[in-house]
């Protein structure tokens, strides 16, 4: 008991360092490759400190397999060199009850990087993009609300609703621009769908009501083209990003596209990724258990193959999401292959610990 409680703290004292260590050499990267653009707005500290602090979360999904694979392998493999393995199997006990613990822990941290990766990083996204439009004063989506009915937002002189937007390829449907002049509304413009471009959308299947001009009330148009400002395309786009919604909003918003007739590969493929990956942290940790059981990868070696197995994973795991978002392979299956693969792999090389 003892020497389990002792392996499992050096464990978690291992993870937490490089785990918070990681997370932040990633996210001062990524300050001081945006900070030129940042730094002519002359933003005080606190502020750049803040974004700092907001995008830290958002690899930690990713790095969580990693790290684990890393810290176990670390641990015990110091335990390995100091004979301490050695020792609990010349005297009689059984390697695998050691590592119960480390199994368990293997458990708790996927189901608390499934909880990370659906909510904490999403939200995380979304803190530092607005922390990012506070210091280069770009205009927040203000004055933006979501009903039954769509997103509702006001770009200059029009009232604008979209009833379902998908933000990669701009397509939007059930599309409503109220122009207004004076406090009157002046003209109503219904679209069936509409490509939305920085300053100009296309409309297709359009009904236009013209309330100050009765020769013409109402007007008809298969195709139409509408002057719009990028203003409003930001908000949209800053309203609607997959990538700032949790997995619950996010799987709403995928059944609305597909009820409307919107198709979004990517979005359904990285949905999936966030479901997946977290298994990949237990498989590492059965994977790493099993690693430091041979004495050879111990030290520096260990922690070598530890990193080569990391890059496999993810390369193999980038492969198969290309395949997916490109359609080779169904988004819904592409991001578990790597995932399940591993766990197998895992759930064996545990297996033959005696």
């Amino acid at each position: 008991m003892i020497i389990k409680r002792y392996l499992l703290k050096a464990f978690l004292k291992v993870f937490f360092i490089l785990f918070a260590g990681m997370n932040l050499l990633i996210a001062i990267a990524g300050l001081v490759e945006r900070y030129p653009d940042i730094s002519e707005f002359n933003p005080p500290f606190y502020k750049v400190a803040l974004y700092l602090f907001y995008t830290m979360p958002a690899s930690g999904g990713y790095l969580l397999p990693m790290l684990t694979l890393l810290s176990v392998i670390y641990t015990l493999g110091q335990a390995s060199r100091h004979r301490e393995i050695l020792i609990i199997s010349a005297s009689g006990g059984r390697l695998r009850d050691v590592f119960k613990p480390f199994v368990t822990t293997g458990m708790v941290i996927t189901i608390v990087s499934a909880v990370f990766t659906n909510t904490v990083i999403p939200e995380s996204k979304r803190l530092s993009r607005h922390a990012l439009e506070e210091i280069t004063r770009e205009p927040r989506a203000k004055g933006v609300m979501e009903t039954a009915q769509g997103i509702w937002f006001r770009s200059g002189n029009q009232i604008i609703r979209i009833g379902i937007y998908e933000p990669h390829a701009s397509q939007a449907r059930e599309i409503g621009i109220y122009e207004i002049n004076n406090g009157s509304l002046i003209k109503r413009i219904e679209a069936r769908e509409g490509l939305l471009k920085e300053d100009e959308w296309d409309l297709k299947g359009v009904r236009i009501y013209n309330f100050r001009d009765s020769d013409r009330p109402f007007l008809h148009y298969d195709s139409y083209r509408l002057k719009s400002s990028k203003y409003s395309l930001r908000l949209l786009r800053a309203e609607v990003a997959p990538e700032e919604m949790d997995s619950s909003r996010l799987w709403k918003y995928i059944r609305a596209l597909k009820k409307s007739g919107l198709r979004n590969i990517k979005v359904l493929a990285d949905f999936n990724l966030r479901l997946s990956l977290p298994l990949a942290c237990l498989s590492m940790m059965l994977t790493g258990v099993y690693l430091s059981t041979i004495r050879s990868l111990s030290g520096p070696a260990g922690a070598g193959i530890g990193i080569v197995i990391s890059v496999v994973f993810w390369f193999a795991t980038t492969f198969m999401m290309s395949l997916g978002y490109s359609g080779v392979l169904p988004a819904w299956i592409a991001p578990w292959i790597t995932p399940l693969l591993t766990s197998g792999i895992g759930i064996y090389l545990y297996g033959r610990i005696e």
